[in-house]
């Protein structure tokens, strides 16, 4: 921003302000207008900035995708585990359905037996 000093310390005179006050008014507004510039981003600082702000977003990306495939791996394995439980009660349960109805094959069969006699 450039400022005609000359023109802006003879408005601040014409409208009351004394010389030395207008003179410290526009230093200040130097000091600012320099500081403000400095501050300003370059191109080179902003392409800075959204390649720092690529690689953390990539760096995320990947930590995100070790985390996935990790739950998934323990997910498959919870799963896996309670198909083998579930297998095995199942297994069990046959087998006592089994004898159950061994069971009963074989007293009916002795009842009829019995009733036969009788």
């Amino acid at each position: 921003m450039l400022i005609d000093t000359e023109r802006a310390k003879r408005r601040l005179v014409e409208s009351g302000v004394s010389e030395e006050q207008a003179g410290a008014h526009l230093d200040v507004l130097r000091m600012v207008s320099e500081q403000s510039r400095e501050e300003l981003a370059t191109k080179q600082d902003l392409e800075r900035l959204e390649q720092e702000i690529d690689r953390r977003f990539a760096k995320l990306r990947s930590e995100l995708k070790q985390d996935i495939e990790g739950l998934r791996s323990e997910l498959k394995q919870d799963i896996e585990g309670l198909r083998s439980e579930r297998q095995a009660e199942l297994r069990a349960l046959q087998t006592t359905m089994y004898r159950t109805a061994v069971a009963a094959v074989t007293f009916l069969s002795v009842l009829m037996a019995l009733f036969r006699f009788l």
